[in-house]
């Protein structure tokens, strides 16, 4: 039913595997950014607003884990 959900956690997941597999583009982390906030002010339920937080909040705080 919610398409910022069920397609952002989908990209999500593929982007942030490549991002652990070594394999991350030069875009990546602005695509996450941009599908994170995306979910978070247009999913319809709390599990899609909060699903985005998971990336902003460890972004945030810990940026250097995404840049090895």
């Amino acid at each position: 039913k919610c398409v910022p959900c069920r397609e952002g956690t989908s990209v999500m997941y593929e982007l942030l595997e490549n991002i652990k597999n070594g394999q991350m583009k030069e875009y990546d982390l602005q695509d996450l950014q941009d599908i994170s906030e995306t979910m978070i002010s247009c999913s319809l339920c709390g599990l899609g607003q909060a699903a985005g937080n998971c990336f902003v909040d460890t972004y945030k705080f810990f940026p250097q884990e995404y840049k090895k």
